[in-house]
């Protein structure tokens, strides 16, 4: 078997060019909402098809197709009132999120394993 060069692409953006198309559609429901945050779930559907080369011939490329379906739950704050810039208001604003993410990277909320 003839061994060959490994193939890169040079140029484009630091190597990567436009060489597919994704769709995307997704339906979201809020679950909660209070007068500062809210929680909801999110369905997505994302559908792709890439044709990259693999060579410098140009009859040889690879074809790729990909479906995914996408469930997320997220968290969120709602912006501050412009009319009322309280201390008070700043901190319960900034709150959930922080605590949140401070659990979620402790894996106290059961999403990440140590």
């Amino acid at each position: 078997m003839k061994e060959r060069k490994r193939f890169f692409l040079n140029g484009g953006i630091s190597g990567a060019y436009i060489s597919g198309v994704s769709i995307q559609g997704s339906v979201e429901k809020w679950l909660y909402e209070s007068q500062r945050h809210f929680v909801n779930v999110e369905s997505k559907l994302t559908l792709s098809y890439v044709r990259p080369p693999v060579s410098d011939n140009s009859e040889e490329y690879a074809e790729i197709n990909n479906i995914a379906i996408h469930f997320l739950l997220g968290f969120g704050s709602k912006p501050l009132d412009t009319n009322n810039h309280s201390y008070k208001n700043h901190i319960k604003y900034w709150m959930f999120p922080a605590i949140h993410h401070y659990l979620l990277g402790q894996g106290k909320l059961g999403l990440v394993q140590k």
